[in-house]
């Protein structure tokens, strides 16, 4: 039987309540500048990256803190390459330069972006985090919550590790704040 350690700062929700507990916040400083429009982080998935680490297959649910799916929700993902580098032009400014490889030859693209469906489920295709950064950063948006910035860290002590992994992303509905001003809610 094969042997994983999945570490989740995406809690699981709970099937047992009927509140889900959110998803740990994350911020990292290597968000893309500009995303790939694709649930596929392979660009050609005929030719994997060389020297690289498995396939996988990411399956998960946006569900609000009632533990209600999510749907149409725009869900973004990054991760470093085979070599422990974003092969991106990063958003942010604040970061170290030795992480990025602009130069590199392989068909892993790094990020990509997926919508939710009307059940709230997303899915992507990408490869096991095989540096030292053993972690995938997530961004989910939609008009009716807060950004929420998270990620999942993925361990295993096998040597081949699970090819799909599945999770649900617990979010904050926006409070609205409406008052009555001559019977009128604004």
């Amino acid at each position: 039987m094969q042997r994983f350690l999945l570490v989740f700062l995406l809690f699981y929700s709970s099937s047992f309540g009927s509140k889900c507990t959110a998803s740990k916040k994350y911020l990292d400083n290597y968000e893309p500048e500009v995303f790939n429009l694709t649930n596929n982080l392979l660009s050609d998935y005929k030719n994997p990256p060389e020297n690289c680490s498995s396939q996988i297959t990411l399956k998960g649910r946006i569900l609000d803190e009632e533990c209600n799916p999510l749907p149409y929700a725009r869900v973004y993902i990054w991760q470093v390459g085979c070599d422990g580098k974003y092969p991106y032009y990063p958003l942010r400014t604040k970061i170290n330069y030795e992480l990025i490889n602009l130069d590199t030859q392989n068909s892993f693209l790094g990020s990509g972006m997926a919508i939710a469906d009307k059940d709230g489920a997303f899915n992507f295709i990408t490869i096991y985090p095989c540096s030292k950064i053993k972690h995938i950063n997530f961004k989910v948006q939609s008009k009716i919550i807060q950004t929420l910035y998270t990620k999942i860290e993925i361990k295993t002590d096998s040597p081949t590790p699970p090819t799909q992994y599945q999770f649900d992303i617990v979010v904050q509905r926006q409070k609205t704040q409406g008052y009555r001003d001559k019977g009128i809610i604004k």
